[in-house]
């Protein structure tokens, strides 16, 4: 934002403006896309930064059933799933598209897991202003890059999404034939970009032993910044 022109941050601020009343992930998202929008310098790069972290939502005609989400066809018949930065717009798209899908919440790690490369995403297509389409082919290489943030490291934090109210914590502690782990209940609201260990003074640590399918089953993400003070 710092280094757009006046008539390029004003038109940011109008876009992001409707989603005021989403959640936080939907109007970092929202902004991401409005940036890329106005093309602003380092567009892309910033908006895959913020999907790594991200919830979005996908329409599908059965809950159950992976293979009834909606997919989209490009002018080159290169196939791309739906995928909207908020349950708004989604509910907007189901409407759009077809009545009958249903809106989900999904995790990007776990949408990540779920798909080839053979597949592109299409943010928003029903939406002139906030739409966005990543290639199969960028969309693979988002997916390597999420799956080697993954990986399990010792000393390394990891946002994990396991159980109810939210992304907890966990942090490697060693590596071997399984992997030791402790772990920490924080109730992140969307996976942080950095972690102050001062906030994680005081709190409960559960001892774990995981096996690395075990690892992958809680769908880890490595905390890019750790800061100790």
């Amino acid at each position: 934002m710092n280094d757009l022109d006046e008539e390029r941050r004003q038109t940011v601020e109008a876009i992001v403006s409707r989603s005021a009343h989403n959640d936080a992930t939907a109007r970092i998202l929202d902004q991401a896309l409005a940036l890329l929008h106005v093309r602003a310098e380092g567009a892309v790069t910033h908006f895959l930064t913020v999907l790594e972290l991200a919830m979005v939502h996908v329409l599908v005609r059965d809950p159950e059933n992976w293979s009834s989400v909606l997919v989209l066809d490009d002018a080159d018949g290169r196939s791309h799933i739906g995928v909207f930065s908020s349950d708004d717009q989604a509910q907007i798209a189901a409407q759009h598209y077809d009545a009958s899908y249903r809106a989900i919440p999904i995790d990007v790690v776990l949408l990540c897991e779920c798909l080839d490369g053979e597949v592109g995403l299409a943010f928003n297509p029903h939406d002139e202003v906030l739409s966005f389409e990543l290639s199969p082919e960028i969309f693979h290489q988002f997916q390597d890059a999420v799956f080697e943030h993954g990986e399990p490291e010792p000393g390394a934090y990891y946002s994990v999404l396991e159980g109810e109210g939210g992304y907890q914590c966990l942090r490697v502690l060693a590596l071997g034939e399984t992997i030791m782990a402790e772990g920490m209940r924080m109730g992140w609201p969307m996976r942080p970009r950095s972690l102050s260990l001062s906030t994680c003074e005081g709190l409960p640590r559960e001892k774990r032993e995981l096996s690395r399918d075990g690892f992958q089953q809680i769908h880890p993400l490595r905390i890019g910044e750790v800061v100790s003070e």
